[in-house]
C-alpha cells in the first residue's frame, strides 16, 4: 500500500517550470507565432471570409503584425491575436 502511495504522489509532482506571467517575449518570437497563427487561419479557417472580405481580413493582419515591434508578455499577446 505505501509503495503505491509512494508512486501515485511522486507521479503528481511536476518537474516542468512553472508559468511566469511577466516574461517577456521578443519581437522576432512574436512575429514568428503571429506569421504561424495567420497562416493557420488562411490556410485553415473554412469561414475567415464570410463576413468580412479579404481585405479587411488582411488589413486586420497586417495592422496586428505593426503593433508587434517591441517584447511583450503573453497576455499582451493574446490581446493582439
Amino acid at each position: 500500500m505505501v509503495p503505491l502511495l509512494l508512486i501515485t504522489l511522486w507521479s503528481c509532482s511536476s518537474t516542468a517550470k512553472s508559468f511566469n506571467p511577466g516574461k517577456k517575449f521578443s519581437p522576432v518570437q512574436l512575429q514568428q507565432d503571429f506569421s504561424l497563427f495567420r497562416q493557420v487561419l488562411e490556410q485553415k479557417h473554412p469561414g475567415l471570409y464570410w463576413y468580412s472580405t479579404k481585405y479587411q481580413v488582411e488589413s486586420a493582419f497586417e495592422a496586428g503584425s505593426r503593433l508587434l515591434k517591441d517584447s511583450m508578455t503573453e497576455s499582451g499577446f493574446r490581446k493582439i491575436l
